[in-house]
């Protein structure tokens, strides 16, 4: 094993014991159900921006959007990322504050508050939001242990355990609070690793749009020799130029897949929920999309430089994770590395609080007291966590 390899496993090994310590602080506080999946309602704009992004800084984004721009383009990822935004604040900005001025306790709660005493609706809608969360979950876990396997070569069926066992340890302990907390920390690592990539590759190998001219022509469309073993084709930085083999409608297909999800998502209406004011819900959802379509665009350029620079890649979602390791010093690589890995495992953590708490509160709530809430959402954590191992089993077989 490479000491850069030791390097990335020391800082790992600090900062999930990390995790560790801030849950268990924090279980002290922990005295109703509010208190575990909510933070007490007590979450301020800026905690919440920083929240709803390490939700979705999770490998299919950290990860998946430099990959999809390395083969496929700006066009697809650009028209995603500006229909999520938009969609995003018209849509979760006034859902979401809304239900915070109810002061509903989950997102299943809306069930009753809109037919009444209705058992069946409420439960049905549990079950729903419970199910997306069990498949995030697993897709989530999945994604950090092929980090694992691309950094260290260990294989993802060993390393999967561990990373569950930490994430639902810390989840445990200290609810929402250890959640929010870590999200904030991780997403700020994230934010300044990517941008200092950025610009460590501009630094390098020049500004992006003459770097890019290079290989695609001032015009975007007119490939130089060079670019005939790339991804790149005509168009490539072009945002109205679809990629080869795919449609208009796949397209729209795709921006309907990456965006309508957003405001009725179990994870981002618990932190609106948790929000101190409905003006607090407000302000984090507007300040969360104006900070992801930053990274967005960085991740996208980076994405792009990558195409160039290590052409040949099998498995285009490991970019990211190369370019880190191939430009920045040793233990900026190693954070931003450590980072990406904890924000996928903050976006299972996210899940694994507001799924436990849906099941405890809208789907047992005749079996349990005020006072024993808290305890068995803690337990309920384990139960769910133990579904993702079918997502894991199902991804084993058709991935692999």
């Amino acid at each position: 094993m490479s000491a850069e390899i030791l390097v990335i496993l020391l800082v790992a090994a600090v900062y999930f014991g990390g995790l560790l310590y801030v849950g268990f602080k924090l279980s002290k506080t922990m005295h109703s159900l509010d208190d575990y999946i909510l933070g007490g309602r007590n979450l301020p704009w800026f905690v919440l921006t920083l929240t709803f992004a390490a939700t979705v800084a999770n490998t299919a984004t950290v990860m998946g959007q430099p990959g999809f721009a390395y083969s496929s383009g700006f066009t697809y990822v650009f028209w995603a990322a500006l229909s999520a935004t938009t969609i995003g604040i018209i849509l979760l900005s006034r859902f979401g504050a809304r239900l915070r001025a109810m002061n509903l306790t989950t997102i299943s709660d809306l069930a009753t508050a809109r037919f009444g005493n209705s058992r069946r609706v409420e439960v049905l809608m549990s079950v729903w939001q419970v199910s997306w969360g069990i498949f995030i979950i697993g897709m989530s876990l999945f994604g950090v242990s092929l980090i694992i396997e691309v950094i260290t070569g260990i294989s993802w069926a060993y390393s999967i355990g561990p990373i569950a066992i930490v994430t639902i340890l810390y989840t445990m302990t200290g609810g929402l609070k250890a959640v929010v907390l870590t999200d904030a920390l991780q997403m700020l690592i994230i934010v300044l690793g990517v941008t200092s990539l950025f610009l460590m590759l501009t630094f390098q190998h020049g500004f992006f749009t003459n770097f890019m001219s290079d290989y695609v022509g001032g015009d975007g469309f007119t490939l130089s020799s060079t670019a005939e073993e790339l991804t790149l084709f005509p168009g490539f930085t072009d945002l109205f130029t679809l990629p080869p083999e795919m449609t208009l409608f796949a397209l729209i297909a795709y921006i309907i897949a990456t965006s309508f999800w957003i405001p009725v998502d179990l994870g981002f209406v618990q932190r609106s929920l948790a929000a101190k004011s409905v003006k607090d819900s407000r302000r984090g959802v507007y300040s969360f999309f104006a900070l992801d379509w930053f990274n967005a665009w960085i991740l996208v350029l980076i994405g792009a430089y990558g195409a160039v620079l290590l052409p040949g890649l099998v498995n285009t979602d490991e970019v990211v994770i190369r370019l880190v390791q191939d430009t920045l010093p040793l233990i900026g690589a190693a954070l931003v590395v450590t980072a990406v890995a904890a924000a996928a495992m903050s976006t299972i953590s996210t899940y694994l609080n507001a799924g436990s708490g849906i099941i405890v509160h809208n789907i047992l709530k005749k079996d349990q007291t005020s006072h024993d809430r808290p305890s068995a959402v803690k337990v309920h954590t384990c139960v769910y966590s133990g579904h993702r191992h079918r997502c894991d089993r199902f991804r084993s077989i058709y991935f692999f």
